[in-house]
Formats: C-alpha cells, structure tokens, sequence
C-alpha cells in the first residue's frame, strides 16, 4: 500500500553551516525529517531532488524545498521528489499566440 504526502522543508538551519558543508547537511536533514515524518526506516531520494539541492555544488542555495513523498508502508520505505505543479498557469493560458500588434499599410510614415 503506497500513499503520498506534499512536504515542504525549511533549510534554515542549514544557513549557519559553512558554505563548503551545506549541500551535505542538506541531504541528511533531509533524510531524517522524512524519516520522523513519515515513520520509516529507508529514504530515497530520486535525481531531480538531488540535484535540485546540488545545482551550486557544495554551496547549497535554496531556503525551502517542496516535495512529493510516496511512502510504501510494506517495504518500510520513503521516496522523495521534487514537487510538480499539475495545473496548467492561468496566466499564460489565455495569450494569443502572437504578442506583437499586427502593422497596417496605412500605418507607415512617409518620408518627404
């Protein structure tokens, strides 16, 4: 039996780390939250949450991190990835196709 759950997790502590540890107490905060939220023994962490957290190297730079849990209560394992937006955006939704006005011959200026 899987369930999911939508996580959002604070790296704020994270901030009084050096700046060459950062990515790395990321991932092992990570990793216990998620194992305290969820109640148990094994976490995955999927490529495009890794390399969300390591996208400036060690340095880490994002302050929270919304993600997708699917915790598989059998196995007694946890896997996380990075939160998608399923709606479409409202705002680019109703655009035209072409964003420019269209010019009319008799627009043109003439030179004399």
């Amino acid at each position: 039996m899987t369930e999911d759950k939508t996580i959002t997790i604070s790296f704020s502590r994270i901030f009084y780390k050096q700046y060459y540890q950062r990515s790395n107490k990321a991932i092992e905060y990570l990793k216990s939250k998620i194992k305290k939220m969820t109640k148990v023994d094994r976490v995955i962490i999927t490529n495009d949450l890794n390399s969300e957290i390591w996208g400036k190297g060690q340095n880490l730079n994002i302050r929270r991190i919304k993600m997708k849990v699917t915790i598989d209560k059998e196995n007694s394992q946890a896997t996380a990835d990075v939160f998608k937006n399923q709606k479409p955006d409202e705002s680019t939704q109703n655009l035209p196709v072409n964003h420019q006005p269209a010019l009319e011959d008799n627009t043109k200026m003439e030179s004399g």
